[in-house]
Parts: C-alpha cells; structure tokens; sequence
C-alpha cells in the first residue's frame, strides 16, 4: 500500500504537467485529483476490509468501518463495474499495464471478489 503514494505522485506529476502546458484546465485537474484520491482510499478500504488470518478486535472494527466505507459508494461501484466488464480497457493499460493481472493477484491472496 505504501507503493500507492508514488503511484499518486506519478498522476499529479503527469497532470500537473498537462495543467502548466495548457492541455488541461484547473478544474479538470482538481476534479481527476480528487477523483483518483478517492479510488485509492477505496483500494485501501478493500484491502482492510478483507481482513487478516487474525480474528481480533482490530480486524472486526476494520471490516466493520471499511463495509460501511465501501457501500454505496458510486467511485467504488464504478471501479469494481470497469474492472468485471472491461479489465483490458486502452485507458486503463495506459495508467497501469498489470492493472487486472494485479487485481487477480490480489483476489486470490485475499480469496475475495469485488
């Protein structure tokens, strides 16, 4: 998860870019920032919410906070609908090239779904 902030950087690196060199308006930036800052705090809120081989207390508030994060969510909802329909997606091999075969990964270790 710690690798997530230089993924972030990465973006606002890009985008920034993209703002100082006239390609993109201010608001559009503000809004792909915040948008991508909401689907990571997402991915962090599943990885919490599947849990741990540990049954403790810690655990059980963790899914507990993270489900209630993660329900009726729309960005969480539309992550999971790209993901299940389209995992192959142009635009989504451009921002990570092992975007579905991280997320299979990561579905077997947690033997969950999304």
């Amino acid at each position: 998860m710690e690798a997530l902030s230089g993924v972030f950087y990465d973006h606002i690196n890009r985008w920034f870019f993209d703002y100082i060199h006239d390609d993109m308006d201010q608001e559009t930036l503000n809004i792909l920032l915040d948008e991508r800052a909401k689907q990571y705090e997402n991915f962090i809120a599943w990885v919490y919410n599947q849990g741990s081989i540990h049954n403790t207390k810690f655990w059980k508030h963790a899914n507990k906070i993270t489900t209630k994060h993660l329900n009726n969510n729309p960005i969480w909802e539309r992550t999971k609908k790209h993901l299940n329909e389209t995992p192959y997606r142009n635009d989504l091999l451009k921002t990570w090239p092992f975007a579905k075969t991280s997320w299979d990964i990561l579905l077997k270790g947690f033997n969950a779904s999304l």
